[in-house]
């Protein structure tokens, strides 16, 4: 059985699909033959007849009575229909799924990406500047920035100078040099620019809000900038403290014997950068060429895990050895004992010859 078949078989049981498979003998499991099955059990039961009045009727010793297995014929199930299930179960639980930001404005402009805004435009970037609060409708500059961004907000398809010409149409007086500020006409286009803005405000700040990303407080984060620096600082001097402060590693070997390992400056440094560098220790360990090594993991892992009890049992093998060394040398020795008389035997006996030749050689 394959793997979808597996798969549409579990999912038949929990959603109640039946499931179709063919024995050995090519039946298909879960369905009856097409001929009655027949029980191969018999029963016999006792049957008490009573006949009528005057007629007298053979009692049978026993009657057999064949009982035929009903078994429902259950549908054949629709591979379309099990593929379609399961599409649909994985698309339920991935839609659920929310995906997953390094912060709140990331997360925001792919929303804004996803509707379909142009968060790379120079127009969505001004909206993020833009403080609507502090235009003033009463000044004829302000109030007509303001009427334009509401002209480009309702024809996004218009390019400047279009939108230039719509606000020269609306309020004409304002841009005619002919008229000045105490003119009626000017007066009265001044006083329509005014209302336009000032209704138009409402607009704009909803469109604000709704491409709005996330405010960033620069001043809190300087601070907390700041705050962590002075946080790593006074972690790396913690620890530089620490491992210069590491002079010796008291090992017990025995219950009586306890020996004072000293780390050399090389040790320090490794200790200090691993506790520095925790984030990337693994990696930098232990990962090479996108594998890792793990000989060498489950290696240190080991000794950092049973170190008292690996100690233990060096300290104790080392103890063995040294005894047949002991024994070795002992009677390595005895033999160097004897030979060392002999020698000395030996050249004791040398000097009395040479001696004696010497004593005769000075007679003649």
């Amino acid at each position: 059985m394959n793997l979808e078949e597996l798969v549409a078989k579990d999912l038949a049981n929990r959603v109640g699909f039946p499931v179709v498979e063919e024995t050995a003998e090519g039946q298909v499991e879960g369905q009856p033959n097409e001929e009655v099955q027949e029980s191969s059990l018999t029963e016999e039961e006792d049957i008490t007849v009573t006949p009528p009045r005057g007629e007298v009727v053979e009692e049978p010793d026993s009657q057999v009575v064949e009982k035929t297995e009903v078994v429902e014929k259950q549908p054949e199930v629709n591979m379309d229909d099990i593929r379609e299930q399961i599409r649909k179960e994985l698309s339920d639980e991935y839609s659920n799924q929310k995906p997953s930001f390094a912060n709140e404005t990331i997360a925001k402009l792919n929303e804004l990406a996803s509707s379909g805004i142009d968060v790379d435009s120079p127009d969505f970037w001004k909206w993020q500047y833009t403080d609507l609060d502090k235009y003033d409708t009463s000044n004829v500059n302000q109030a007509l920035e303001l009427r334009k961004l509401e002209l480009e907000l309702e024809n996004p398809n218009l390019n400047e100078q279009q939108i230039n010409r719509l606000l020269k149409r609306s309020y004409s007086a304002l841009f005619d040099e002919s008229y000045d500020a105490e003119d009626t006409e000017y007066k009265e286009a001044m006083e329509d620019l005014s209302i336009d803005a000032t209704r138009g405000v409402t607009k704009l700040k909803q469109h604000k809000e709704s491409v709005q990303l996330p405010k960033v407080d620069l001043q809190q984060k300087e601070q907390n900038e700041a705050e962590a620096k002075a946080a790593h600082e006074a972690f790396l001097k913690d620890v530089r403290k620490n491992v210069q402060s590491y002079v010796e590693e008291p090992i017990k070997l025995d219950n009586n014997l306890e020996i004072k390992y000293i780390p050399n400056d090389d040790t320090k440094k490794f200790v200090e950068s691993s506790i520095v560098n925790n984030q990337t220790w693994f990696v930098d360990n232990y990962v090479k060429d996108n594998n890792v090594d793990y000989p060498r993991l489950r290696r240190d892992m080991a000794r950092i895990h049973d170190f008292d009890k690996i100690v233990k049992t060096v300290y104790e093998q080392g103890i063995s050895v040294g005894k047949d060394q002991v024994v070795d040398n002992l009677e390595n020795a005895s033999d160097s004992v004897s030979s060392q008389k002999r020698q000395t035997a030996n050249s004791f006996k040398d000097q009395i010859l040479e001696q004696y030749a010497i004593q005769n050689s000075r007679k003649r």
